[in-house]
């Protein structure tokens, strides 16, 4: 699923970047204006943004999904520990102080609503 989420984030910068040169390629076709350069330049920043963008991805994305996998792995085995801990722990006057000196309060009635 990662993977192919980097792989359509790697489409989408690629499809962007050629929308620009299509764009710059428009400006320079037709009869040139005086704020023309400025557009050219406007694309020209812009593809280079969405072109660096694409091979940024494209160089971390090994790592990027190593390190998917190596989270996945622990978090399912603390999952595990932390479920095993649960079952394995009732409160009782010998794990829990608090819960002793709370036993030392209880009014008769307390201990015949429990039975």
């Amino acid at each position: 699923m990662a993977k192919d989420i980097i792989e359509s984030a790697i489409l989408l910068l690629r499809s962007r970047a050629l929308e620009q040169y299509g764009i710059m390629k428009d400006v320079l076709k037709g009869p040139l204006k005086e704020q023309d350069t400025d557009r050219l330049a406007q694309h020209v920043v812009k593809l280079a943004q969405f072109e660096n963008a694409m091979v940024t991805l494209q160089q971390y994305r090994p790592h990027l999904l190593e390190s998917l996998s190596e989270d996945a792995l622990p978090t399912v085995v603390e999952a595990e520990e932390e479920q095993d801990a649960a079952e394995s722990i009732a409160v009782d006057e010998a794990n829990s102080p608090s819960f002793a000196r709370a036993q030392k309060f209880r009014t008769p009635d307390q201990e015949e609503d429990e039975s």
